[in-house]
């Protein structure tokens, strides 16, 4: 991603997180997961052609709130725009690598199969009993 500063000089700005699901600065990253999330409030219930009038009030406070906190994050490094760039996008590699980590990660949090109970017909099972 680059950014023009107040000066006029394009800068490239540099990632400054470890995360693996993004090639921006993490402040950049943060602004579009909550504008996504916010534009989910604009998408009306099943059975309505509007939204809400809570939906839409809901995401004009929290639409607000993304958009002060970019502003300030602009404003403290002095950028007035951000241009985004090709490289922004996460490779095939990149998108294969995160995939592979949420699956692991999940993995980590579902429940463990119970062994399954040895049939009482099984050779080996009936060969136990015997001893």
């Amino acid at each position: 991603m680059t950014a023009k500063m107040k000066s006029g000089e394009i800068v490239t700005l540099a990632k400054d997180c470890g995360c693996i699901n993004h090639n921006e600065p993490h402040w950049v990253y943060e602004d579009r997961l909550f504008r996504e999330m916010n534009r989910k409030l604009l998408i009306p219930k099943e059975g309505q052609h509007h939204p809400s009038m809570m939906a839409l009030h809901g995401f004009v406070i929290e639409d607000l709130a993304r958009v002060q906190e970019k502003l300030r994050n602009m404003e403290s490094r002095g950028i007035v725009e951000l241009i985004d760039e090709p490289s922004d996008e996460l490779t095939e590699l990149q998108k294969r690598r995160y995939q592979d980590h949420l699956k692991y990660v999940r993995s980590l949090y579902e429940p463990e199969k119970p062994e399954e109970m040895p049939s009482l017909n099984d050779v080996r099972v009936a060969a136990k009993r015997r001893f």
